[in-house]
């Protein structure tokens, strides 16, 4: 009877506990915030210095006529030296047929870039689409292939494919019409394009098979001739350091004493 007492005690005791904290975090959460008190002279200052030092997006201009029929939307970020290839390649391309492509540049700095490249289906700072079309099937060497824009020209995407897509455009919207300085204007962009891309790390050839194409599968950073060439250097450095490793070291053997 008397252990019934005292737990019956300890309950009661440990309730009402429960209870009065809990109607203090009420009273204390009840209260209204005070609202925060205005800048000081010194914060406003130091807000406004802030403000003004911090750089603001510049925005790059289109190239080529509104009434070109093939539109190349590039996404990029304005001021990233990492996209300053990628901006000059597409100025070029702009630059060589203005009255058949427009090339018009996407800030991913900002939110309206950002809005439609997430529009666009490319989950990254850079890409472009033709025509807001993003994905294409085109011949490349006599045969189908398949792909979609997704990161920087020349380093996610071949600088080949893109050429075939765009040239594809250009048939399919000018048929042959295409004046032969255009042609020649665009053939220099694509003579001198491996060079600009390299600079922003891309391959030097930018062509599939030197991306490893064969057998690249889709988001795979290495195809079957770079995996290959990974693996070898893997292996030899993995067997220079098996050579390397000195022999184990043996406890010496104890000698037996003369006689035993």
């Amino acid at each position: 009877m008397e252990v019934l007492k005292k737990t019956l005690l300890v309950t009661c005791a440990i309730a009402a506990t429960f209870i009065v904290a809990n109607l203090r975090y009420k009273d204390d959460h009840s209260k209204p915030v005070a609202p925060e008190g205005p800048l000081s002279a010194e914060e406003q200052h130091n807000q406004e210095k802030h403000t003004k030092a911090a750089p603001k997006p510049k925005p790059i201009p289109p190239i080529g006529s509104k009434d070109a029929k093939v539109v190349i939307e590039t996404f990029v970020q304005a001021g990233n030296s990492c996209h300053g290839s990628s901006i000059e390649l597409m100025e070029r391309i702009g630059k060589a047929a203005p009255n058949r492509i427009r090339v018009e540049f996407l800030d991913t700095n900002t939110q309206d870039g950002k809005t439609a490249i997430e529009d666009a289906g490319i989950s990254c700072d850079a890409g472009v689409t033709i025509n807001g079309k993003k994905e294409f099937d085109i011949r490349y060497k006599g045969k189908p292939v398949n792909f979609s824009f997704h990161g920087p020209i020349g380093m996610d995407v071949s600088l080949d494919y893109f050429r075939a897509a765009l040239e594809q455009e250009l048939r399919d919207r000018y048929g042959d019409t295409l004046t032969e300085k255009e042609q020649k204007s665009l053939a220099a962009v694509w003579k001198d394009a491996p060079s600009i891309i390299a600079e922003e790390g891309g391959h030097d050839s930018l062509s599939p098979e030197a991306q490893g194409g064969k057998g690249k599968a889709p988001g795979d950073a290495m195809g079957d001739k770079e995996r290959s060439e990974f693996d070898k250097s893997l292996e030899g450095i993995l067997g220079a350091e098996k050579k390397s490793k000195p022999p184990s070291a043996e406890k010496p053997k104890s000698a037996k004493p003369a006689g035993a």
